[in-house]
């Protein structure tokens, strides 16, 4: 009898109904009718998720029974979703996110399952939308955002969490001063327009 390793079934922010499969010992997906035993994890193998048009979703790398290395997602067309790296599986190292066409649409760094240090997240035409500094998963220092053409539209802090803090600076779309504020921990008064 053949060896089947069942895949994990993932539910990636509502991405849409995504079906798991089996894999025989050779990793590959036999027939939609095979059975697959209880939800046993083998220490050692890539797992597999698909989209309910049989479009690859996820393939994850597992190294003792936990995510290790490379794990890599796709969209509903195909197309490359995000790369996370993963350590003792925990989330650790860059991680890149794309847009359907295959264009960058984020990048930044986990350290021990943690959001850390600047994370920059891109328009469709490519342009910078946002970078934002991270601490332990919480918005935590300095940002800045970006209208659709590469304009500066917002400056300021974040202080734990998504909380202004201490002077923001919002722009118009023509690259003028729109306000300046000050803020304390999320409450903002306008100092000057």
């Amino acid at each position: 009898m053949k060896k089947v390793k069942k895949s994990l079934l993932f539910g990636l922010l509502g991405i849409g109904l995504l079906v798991s499969s089996c894999l025989d010992d050779r990793g590959e997906r036999p027939s939609a009718n095979l059975f697959c035993p209880g939800p046993e994890l083998v220490p050692d193998s890539i797992y597999r998720s698909y989209y309910d048009n049989d479009q690859l979703f996820a393939e994850i790398k597992y190294r003792d029974g936990v995510r290790e290395g490379m794990g890599v997602f796709y969209h509903k067309n195909g197309g490359l979703k995000s790369e996370r790296n993963y350590c003792g599986g925990d989330l650790h190292g860059l991680h890149r996110t794309y847009y359907e066409d295959g264009s960058l649409s984020g990048i930044g760094f986990y350290w021990d399952g943690k959001m850390t240090g600047w994370w920059y997240y891109f328009w469709p035409n490519g342009n910078l939308r946002e970078r934002i500094t991270f601490n332990n998963n919480l918005e935590h220092g300095p940002f800045e955002e970006y209208f659709e053409d590469g304009t500066l539209k917002a400056s300021g802090l974040y202080l734990h969490g998504d909380f202004e803090h201490g002077y923001l600076t919002l722009y118009n779309e023509d690259g003028s001063l729109k306000r300046k504020m000050l803020c304390n921990k999320g409450i903002c008064q306008t100092i000057s327009t």
